[in-house]
């Protein structure tokens, strides 16, 4: 089974369920391409998928602002020790 999402088949899709279907392609592509397993023969097709149209272009950028987004939000979250912490407190509280 392969992770290369594929274009759509149904070109008679409404205009949401296409940009739906775009949006989810450029998700598969951003966890693949951040998967650390990309072969040559994947990343050439990643770059046919984004030539395919601006749609695809657009669809890509947005995933990974938000992507690039979230490790910065994660940075900024509390330490293992300090969540293993929380969670000790939380069961302590929740016996009472």
């Amino acid at each position: 089974m392969s992770m290369i999402p594929s274009r759509p088949k149904n070109t008679s899709l409404s205009k949401s369920g296409s940009e739906s279907q775009v949006q989810d392609q450029a998700l598969e592509w951003l966890l693949r391409l951040t998967s650390g397993r990309v072969t040559e023969q994947e990343a050439n097709a990643f770059r046919r998928w984004c030539a395919h149209s601006e749609e695809h272009r657009r669809a890509f950028a947005r995933i990974k602002r938000v992507w690039d987004l979230l490790g910065k939000a994660a940075e900024h979250m509390v330490e293992p020790e300090s969540t293993q912490t929380i969670f000790t407190a939380f069961r302590s509280i929740k016996k009472w």
